[in-house]
């Protein structure tokens, strides 16, 4: 990669209906959460180190409900109070650890009926967080609704797989809480060479006399990710 594409690609602005991420220029909603909040400031050096380029730089802030459910409608995330008051530091107040939110329930239940074979059941439930939060058309058992605003869309334009909006769905409403890569690797959509086995510590290894060890980047091995075939949402195919 060349110092030139660091040196001019810039932030950009996200244009979308789903209303969990804010419009450009507007105010945080008093009514529905606002995951990913816009900003036109640029962080500070301490939170994006020059060095880093502004290929990284970004115009969003993530809000997630799972880690300030208190400060983000509707209040039932599924958190626990981790802090609680924090006087002169708003930031903390009433902090929560997400242990399992409702929306994953949801979703992981969804997934099950798709592979089951109930699409029907499998959308009611998407739908509960997409119309709910995201103001997006319901899907279908056929998937999303057809048009040129369609939400997910694929890489190639066309709209997303009621999959793929199961896959979108989980990535907006449990962003912050850890569970992408086990989502992606139960997907099949790790990137290619990517760890699917994670070995002991390497002190472990030390303390019981064994050879240290590690998987990945070697695509087609034991313990690496292969080329994923079947994800038009995530990958370019």
């Amino acid at each position: 990669m060349s110092t030139a594409r660091f040196d001019t690609v810039a932030p950009f602005i996200v244009r979308t209906p789903d209303k969990r991420i804010q419009v450009a220029g507007s105010t945080t909603p008093l009514i529905k959460p606002v995951f990913f909040k816009f900003t036109d400031i640029v962080p500070p050096a301490t939170i994006m180190p020059t060095e880093r380029g502004p290929y990284y730089w970004s115009n969003y802030w993530s809000s997630s409900r799972s880690l300030n459910n208190n400060a983000q409608l509707p209040l039932d995330g599924g958190g626990r109070d981790r802090r609680g008051t924090n006087v002169g530091n708003s930031d903390l107040d009433d902090i929560q650890d997400a242990m399992l939110l409702p929306a994953e329930m949801d979703l992981l239940a969804a997934e099950a009926e798709i592979r089951l074979g109930n699409p029907a059941a499998a959308a009611a439930l998407i739908n509960k967080t997409r119309v709910g939060n995201g103001e997006l058309p319901p899907v279908t058992a056929a998937g999303v609704p057809p048009g040129p605003g369609c939400v997910p869309k694929r890489y190639d334009g066309a709209c997303g797989s009621l999959f793929d909006a199961l896959m979108y769905e989980k990535r907006i409403e449990t962003y912050g809480t850890a569970i992408a890569y086990f989502d992606l690797r139960g997907w099949g959509c790790l990137l290619e060479g990517t760890p699917t086995q994670l070995p002991p510590p390497g002190r472990q290894l030390d303390l019981l006399g064994k050879v240290n060890y590690t998987y990945g980047g070697s695509p087609g091995a034991v313990g690496s990710a292969p080329k994923p075939t079947n994800c038009p949402l995530l990958h370019r195919p």
